[in-house]
């Protein structure tokens, strides 16, 4: 066997390893990259959500305000009312 002969088969074997290790460094990097963009979206999703319960939140709490304040006024109101 000629020495020249194994040392392309060496070569050729290795590249081809190099070739398969590419492409799987690649779909890795895909995979990750993809994986990322799902967190994102979700931690998007969560956010928006958060912050919609919050308006909701700091809206009853407005109403139950402005609720006590027509309640105190109304009771005021009744005591400055003249006795007949």
């Amino acid at each position: 066997m000629p020495s020249g002969f194994r040392d392309y088969c060496i070569v050729k074997y290795v590249g081809g390893m190099a070739e398969q290790m590419n492409s799987m460094l690649k779909t890795l990097i895909i995979i990750t990259l993809i994986y990322y963009l799902l967190k994102g979206l979700i931690y998007l999703a969560m956010w928006q959500m958060t912050y919609k319960v919050q308006e909701r939140a700091l809206e009853e709490k407005r109403k139950r305000e402005e609720k006590k304040l027509a309640k105190r006024e109304k009771v005021y109101d009744d005591r400055d009312l003249p006795i007949e």
